[in-house]
């Protein structure tokens, strides 16, 4: 079966404006807490590599990396996945 991998013009429009929405809101961060988020989902590492860059244990950079995404609004299921 067949499956289309582009998005519409109005999932591309919602895509854009939540990705926009998400920038600020990430903007609007102390450096710590912008660095775990960039950290673990845009550079793809994982908890222990995020803690050992910011000179973090395991566990201070699971709960920094909650509560910067409950700070700027992102559900934390997300966050920590």
């Amino acid at each position: 079966q067949l499956v289309d991998q582009e998005l519409t013009p109005a999932a591309a429009n919602i895509r854009r404006e939540l990705e926009a929405r998400f920038l600020a809101a990430v903007d609007q961060l102390e450096d710590d807490d912008r660095d775990i988020l960039l950290m673990r989902h845009f550079e793809q590492l994982g908890n222990t590599e995020a803690a050992t860059a910011l000179g973090l244990s395991p566990a201070a950079a699971g709960m920094r990396l909650i509560g910067s995404a409950a700070e700027a609004g992102i559900c934390a299921e997300i966050a920590a996945a």
